[in-house]
């Protein structure tokens, strides 16, 4: 009887921590971890100005100017443009960008956000 206790109780926790794995590995797969919402860095800008972030999305458009390259990237949040010296991503591609949050100017209360892509350690 103890024995048939204990094979349920190990048959249970098993079940258990194979739930809790897939339900991990669906979130990484889907939004990798530890990365800030787009949304949550467009409404409320000052904590995060001049800090150091890791984003995730889909590039949904690309410009090149004489001396600034950057890339709209959007999630379920918001969109924000992203300022690379590195070749440019193609539309569609998801990937996960680290860089410095930065005003690049404003005018009354409108303001343009941007993140300055670093490498990704």
């Amino acid at each position: 009887m103890k024995k048939m206790l204990w094979i349920s109780i190990v048959i249970v926790f098993v079940f258990g921590l194979g739930l809790i794995g897939l339900y991990v590995f669906q979130n990484i797969t889907t939004t990798p971890i530890f990365v800030t919402s787009i949304g949550k860095i467009i409404s409320n800008p000052r904590p995060y100005e001049d800090k150091v972030v890791k984003v995730y999305g889909e590039v949904t458009k690309r410009n090149s100017f004489v001396f600034v390259k950057y890339f709209l990237l959007k999630d379920k949040t918001g969109e924000i443009a992203i300022v690379t010296k590195k070749a440019m991503p193609s539309k569609g591609t998801k990937l996960k960008v680290k860089g410095r949050v930065k005003e690049s100017f404003s005018i009354g209360d409108y303001q343009l956000l941007v993140i300055v892509q670093e490498d990704i350690k």
